[in-house]
């Protein structure tokens, strides 16, 4: 959707990926930036890797000292975030 679009051209790119001419965010930088590695269930050997940007999760671990861990559990085909440590509310 056009709200989609719009949330994930706003997220933050790292500038690597860069425009090298206008120094302008690219929808790879983005990706790069905000995706969240994913792996599929299949046999050993036969796993396939993936990426998503998820517009809550890839904005919770920006940090130097993150205090949350996330983690893909393909079984259950979901993403789940747990707190390192206490977070203060």
């Amino acid at each position: 959707t056009k709200k989609q679009k719009r949330a994930f051209l706003n997220l933050m790119s790292w500038d690597k990926y860069n425009d090298s001419q206008t120094g302008e965010p690219t929808v790879l930088g983005i990706y790069q930036t905000n995706s969240l590695q994913l792996t599929t269930t299949a046999p050993p050997g036969k796993e396939e890797n993936m990426g998503a940007v998820f517009f809550c999760f890839c904005r919770m671990n920006h940090s130097c000292r993150p205090n949350v861990h996330h983690f893909w559990r393909a079984d259950l085909n979901k993403l789940l975030l747990v707190a390192m440590r206490d977070i203060a509310q």
